[in-house]
């Protein structure tokens, strides 16, 4: 899990592995360097279906500042250049200024969004079997084990025998495959430093000094963008000698996924890594059998079973995407004071000085925040582990679920909206201001004409009355010299943006993956762990 939310923990209850991730630390929030996605842009130019691997597709003609046009795809954008693989097979490398603006505009966005998905990538793609290359590097023994392979860098506080260091660096590469071939093609994070960090403690109260937390077997701290991981937890210091990649593919999923932590919703995280966690892991060939996942599920269910044999209760699914942190890890919610937008009253046309002010900041009144409700779990370990594995294996198979019904595409247009939400409030709330002092500009200027004709109105009523003192009453109801009072004017048209204002659930950071989930997902009506017997 993320810095701002936790960590990301597995522990050993009975014989099955238990997931038990721990509890989320307030303060953590605060020590996020949280960067807004898109921040960068006013709009999307490009953004048209939702789905960033339509909208942008790299497979592009591109138009020169000469006229001249060039068919192929993005394969890398440089500082200068952009590489280009043309139809026929080949690449070109292009420099930036030779692009039309339209293009310059494609190409912005396209690093933008290439941040989150892989905009090359093929569907059905299967992972690549590791290779000597991805393994072979730098291998220090000695007091502590450091091994270098192609993405990753693992540190072991004890010397580990060369052909075991070599046997967990297949473990890390094969995750890193299986992630570029992920089904619902998302882009595989990159690390600070060239090569991901790995940290392995023999003694777990090493590992809690690094920040593990107890009762768990591996955390990924994305504030260190390091990957905590207990020997113990992989079975190698058992007198049996019981490998288990789990806790490996788990983490390693977080850091490779990075990008998503601050962003998407617990229950996706958590149940993606847990996807990516069962799938089997072939250790001669080096290999995430993807297509195996199904047995890996299977498998890890009747181990859960197996250690819960009163059962295990499922969360049904449209309750699980409203889960935020909190309540997924049975913690207590964090208070929200949320963004609500007023209900915009009808003009009333009196004196002006009777005319109430107009709200504040466009209209957006923070609310006070709600009783917060009792925290959720229980005292009793064993109650809190099915807690944590109820919510973990629902998320597991809801993620399961939705690719395999193929809702891969709307998926991501969840996961985009989800990745946006920041931006695209910012914007709204921008416009929404705007419209709003616009509008009640118009208003008040509309009823000081009116009350301008209203005053001027009853002056030359007084006027007319003092000159016909005189005059018979049925005269003054038919005399055209007579003012005439004004027309209350027609109310101007309300802008759609506030007839029709967003809900306090859309603008709420907390609720909003809930909407969007709804909105793009076709969840079911309950997951059934005797399904997979």
């Amino acid at each position: 899990m993320t810095d701002r939310w936790g960590t990301v923990a597995v522990s050993l209850f009975a014989l099955g592995w238990i997931l038990f991730p721990p509890s989320a630390r307030a303060h953590d929030f605060d020590k996020v360097d949280y960067r807004i996605a898109f921040s960068e842009f006013e709009e999307l130019q490009f953004l048209k279906t939702g789905d960033p691997l339509v909208d942008w597709n790299p497979t592009r003609i591109w138009t020169s500042t000469d006229g001249k046009h060039l068919e192929g795809g993005i394969t890398e954008i440089r500082q200068f250049s952009v590489a280009i693989k043309k139809t026929d097979g080949t690449s070109v490398n292009v420099p930036l200024f030779r692009f039309q603006e339209d293009d310059k505009r494609f190409i912005e966005e396209w690093r933008a969004v290439s941040e989150f998905f892989d905009l090359n990538y093929v569907a059905g793609k299967k992972p690549e079997p590791v290779n000597e290359a991805d393994i072979r590097g730098e291998f220090i023994d000695g007091p502590k084990s450091f091994h270098e392979t192609k993405h990753f860098r693992l540190e072991s506080d004890v010397p580990i025998p060369k052909s075991t260091m070599r046997h967990l660096c297949k473990v890390f590469e094969a995750t890193y495959k299986a992630m570029e071939a992920n089904p619902l093609g998302l882009a595989v994070a990159k690390p600070i430093d060239q090569r991901f960090w790995v940290r392995l403690f023999y003694r777990m109260e090493d590992y809690h000094a690094a920040g593990g937390r107890k009762e768990s077997g591996g955390t990924y701290l994305s504030k260190d963008r390091a990957i905590l991981v207990p020997l113990e937890m992989t079975g190698l210091t058992s007198e049996k000698y019981t490998f288990s990649p789990h806790v490996l593919i788990h983490e390693t999923t977080h850091a490779l996924t990075h990008q998503w932590l601050n962003r998407a919703p617990i229950w996706f995280l958590e149940g993606f890594a847990e996807y990516m966690a069962v799938v089997p892991f072939d250790a001669e060939k080096g290999v995430l059998e993807i297509s195996q996942r199904r047995a890996g599920i299977q498998k890890e269910i009747r181990s859960a079973m197996r250690d819960f044999p009163e059962g295990i209760a499922m969360i049904p699914p449209e309750e699980l995407v409203l889960l935020t942190f909190q309540s997924f890890m049975g913690e207590p919610e964090l208070e929200e004071i949320p963004i609500e937008i007023p209900p915009l009253k009808p003009p009333v046309f009196r004196s002006i000085s009777e005319v109430p002010p107009s709200p504040e900041s466009g209209g957006i009144v923070p609310n006070p925040p709600e009783s917060l409700p009792a925290p959720v779990g229980s005292s009793d370990l064993v109650e809190m582990m099915r807690h944590q594995m109820s919510h973990y294996l629902s998320s597991l198979l809801l993620v399961n679920h939705l690719i395999e019904t193929g809702q891969e595409e709307n998926f991501r247009k969840f996961l985009f909206e989800v990745a946006t939400y920041h931006w695209d409030a910012s914007r709204y709330l921008k416009s929404h201001r705007a419209a709003y002092e616009e509008y009640s500009t118009a208003i008040n200027e509309q009823i000081s004409a009116y009350n301008e004709q209203l005053r001027q109105y009853h002056q030359d009523l007084a006027v007319y009355k003092n000159e016909e003192v005189a005059t018979a009453p049925v005269k003054e109801l038919i005399d055209p010299d007579k003012p005439k009072k004004p027309t209350i004017p027609i109310p101007l048209r309300v802008p759609r943006i506030l007839s029709q204002p967003r809900t306090a659930e859309e603008l709420s950071p907390f609720r909003f993956p809930g909407v969007a989930a709804k909105r793009y997902l076709d969840l079911p009506q309950e997951l059934q762990l005797e399904d997979w017997r």
